[in-house]
């Protein structure tokens, strides 16, 4: 279409994962140039050139007229990004400027592929993306057939291969980028296959970050990852990485790292190759510093995201003995007690939490969930009020409000509830939706029911398997839709993917007893009595003590009389 892009650079490849499949595209066509216009129009605003400066090229910073030869320059330097961490020129803004001028240093360039690509003179670049397709194809044929026999800039390390493939791959997604504007449904089925998932999911430094040191990016990494925001996940994945690459031996930046991942997981992407990831930096953290209470805290964390409770138990106790002033040793401690049913040991740890730090409203949420479990339930409420006091912002007291309410049945209470988290900014949480599904399911309307299900499912499209009671959205829609009729094909699929998602997790092995529970309560949708029976049969076993959701299930009613 002769367009120039002239903003190319690493926050504007974007993959996009909503359909299923991998797509790449180019974003940002706010700086498009034509190259049908005048030529000695160097297309510049009234303040001088375009572009981002740390990924421009060097004609676009002499002011001169571009063309797709410029973009194939930012693609480079993009791709010294992805293999570096940082930008290939770094330092004040009249440094970098005068880095691209002068060009780039032969001996520390990524990989020799990108000295075409990073040609000082636009002529000694590729001529055209077809040129550069077939040349970056040819690249990635080699990593396929050769790499392990490869280096990156001398790099002889453990690394140098998966860097070579990083190339390639980032190669791969240079290319149909700029194939995108001529083809706006270019895909890349393939690349999820290849891509390595630690490296996926974090995003591009922004300006000003690469300047960081680790303790800074660590600081800033810590303050997003527990966020209720996928991309702020993404965005502390990054800033940890880069903390890594400057000091791979950082203790809080690895031991923050793993628990990034977890929360990922646990939160926004259900796929254990996220827990994979945690459990190397875990590994790691335990080699470099095996007597430090943050390793011992990211492991318990890792163990319990596995399922692992008696190992999640082991490494929490050692941290909570080796830091006992840490009120999240003795919190994420308090959590795996809880799921295995420990609840006088449990809420013992918790009060530790509150007692060192009274302050802290997620502390004060636990304590009053293994209240709500022990059905103390005046002193659950005044547990939660404490942490909706402290901290509107975090769903989890008003909400556990509204469970209590809900398992006591006092309907218009919980409902109230409800309001109050919508009204504090928590409407669209899957949480919220199915508490008030399992409101509207009280009170006989399925119809209401399935529309905040619905709900619940959008808002979770990753398929995460937690949330209140260990009701799995899509299960608890399938059910509603068979009751309702006329929708079997849709329940049954729904059912059969809740299905899948629990066997996951209990076929790894996992000792959570949420998961052994839900899936007793898909299979009593199915009306597989038997093994939901069984299944129900292990949940207890494993430490399940909360009778109380049991009673309140309706796919369960019929294994009521079981104990």
């Amino acid at each position: 279409m002769k367009l120039v892009h002239r903003d190319i650079k690493p926050l504007n490849l974007m993959v996009d994962r909503s359909q299923g499949r991998l797509a790449v595209k180019v974003i940002d066509f706010g700086l498009v140039k034509s190259t049908d216009t005048d030529p000695l129009d160097p297309g510049l605003t009234e303040n001088g050139w375009v572009g981002t400066v740390h990924f421009a090229s060097p004609e676009q910073l002499r002011e001169k007229p571009v063309d797709i030869r410029s973009d194939f320059y930012s693609l480079g330097a993009s791709m010294w990004f992805a293999l570096r961490g940082r930008a290939p020129f770094e330092g004040s803004r009249a440094e970098i400027i005068a880095g691209h001028l002068k060009g780039i240093d032969r001996e520390q360039v990524p990989h020799p592929a990108l000295l075409w690509l990073l040609a000082l003179n636009p002529e000694d670049r590729p001529a055209n993306a077809a040129v550069l397709e077939d040349f970056l194809r040819e690249q990635l044929s080699l990593s396929e057939s050769g790499a392990r026999h490869l280096s990156v800039a001398g790099d002889h390390s453990r690394g140098g291969f998966r860097r070579w493939l990083i190339f390639a791959l980032v190669a791969a997604l240079g290319a149909a980028g700029l194939v995108w504007v001529q083809n706006s449904q270019l895909q890349i089925p393939t690349l999820a296959a290849l891509f390595p998932r630690w490296i996926r999911g974090g995003l591009p430094l922004q300006e000003g970050e690469l300047d960081l040191t680790p303790d800074e990016l660590v600081e800033r990494a810590r303050a997003l990852y527990f966020d209720y925001s996928e991309g702020k996940n993404d965005r502390a994945i990054s800033l940890l990485l880069r903390a890594l690459q400057l000091d791979p031996n950082h203790l809080m930046a690895r031991a923050t790292l793993a628990n990034a991942y977890c929360q990922r997981y646990l939160r926004f992407e259900y796929g254990r190759e996220w827990l994979d990831n945690a459990a190397r930096e875990v590994e790691r953290l335990l080699e470099t510093h095996p007597d430090s209470a943050a390793a011992y805290a990211a492991a318990g964390l890792v163990r319990y995201s596995q399922g692992q409770l008696r190992e999640a138990l082991r490494m929490q106790r050692r941290a909570a003995k080796l830091d006992d002033l840490d009120p999240r040793n003795h919190r994420n401690l308090a959590i795996t007690l809880r799921e295995r049913g420990q609840l006088e040991e449990a809420l013992s740890s918790a009060e530790r939490a509150c007692a060192i730090d009274k302050d802290t409203a997620i502390n004060w949420s636990i304590r009053g969930s293994i209240l709500k479990a022990l059905q103390r339930d005046q002193e659950a409420i005044q547990a939660y009020e404490q942490s909706a006091h402290l901290n509107m912002s975090v769903p989890e007291p008003v909400l556990g409000l509204a469970h209590i309410r809900l398992l006591r049945g006092e309907l218009d209470l919980a409902s109230q509830e409800v309001e109050r988290a919508n009204r504090a900014g928590h409407r669209d949480l899957p949480e919220t939706c199915s508490l008030q599904a399992q409101i509207a399911l009280a009170r006989g309307k399925l119809s209401d029911a399935e529309v905040a299900l619905r709900r619940a499912v959008k808002a979770s499209p990753s398929g995460n398997p937690y949330h209140f009671g260990g009701i799995r959205y899509k299960s608890l829609l399938g059910y509603v839709l068979l009751r309702r009729g006329g929708a079997a094909e849709e329940a049954n699929t729904l059912l059969n993917e809740a299905l899948k998602l629990d066997l996951v997790e209990v076929n790894a092995g996992s000792e959570n007893p949420v998961f052994h529970y839900s899936l007793a309560a898909t299979l009593a949708a199915q009306s597989q009595w038997e093994a939901a029976r069984a299944r129900l049969a292990t949940a207890r076993q494993l430490g399940w003590r909360d009778e109380r959701s049991l009673r309140l299930d309706p796919r369960l009613q019929r294994l009521l009389s079981d104990r």
